[in-house]
């Protein structure tokens, strides 16, 4: 069927092609792998740091309650005005922690999720 009556030299250098094809396959192997896990680590990065917006976030909604509840048991105007100065800057804290998470969102649907669950 097949003539293989190659010469020593022949065999050697199609052995040698081989090994080289090979090699190359196992870099651009390599290659992607690499790619694909920098990818990863780069999703998993983004999911900490919004995770991380998040708890920032929680934590600036309790202070807003809790101005909230200084405010109703303020007994003066300084405490009033205090009470409120502290919730605007609770306020101003969950709006730059939302705009960070948002930002970091991939898929529309978190986004429009955050975003309407943030907004007032």
């Amino acid at each position: 069927m097949f003539n293989w009556n190659f010469k020593i030299g022949t065999k050697l250098g199609m052995t040698s092609g081989l090994a080289v094809l090979l090699m190359a396959a196992m870099a651009i192997g390599q290659q992607m792998s690499a790619n694909s896990i920098a990818a990863s680590n780069r999703r998993a990065l983004n999911q900490e740091e919004i995770a991380r917006d998040l708890v920032d976030i929680k934590a600036s909604l309790r202070g807003m309650q809790t101005a909230v509840r200084d405010l109703r048991l303020a007994k003066s105007s300084e405490q009033v005005n205090a009470a409120l100065e502290y919730m605007n800057a609770r306020r101003t804290s969950l709006l730059h922690y939302a705009d960070a998470a948002m930002s970091l969102m991939i898929l529309l649907e978190n986004k429009e999720t955050s975003d309407k669950n943030s907004r007032p």
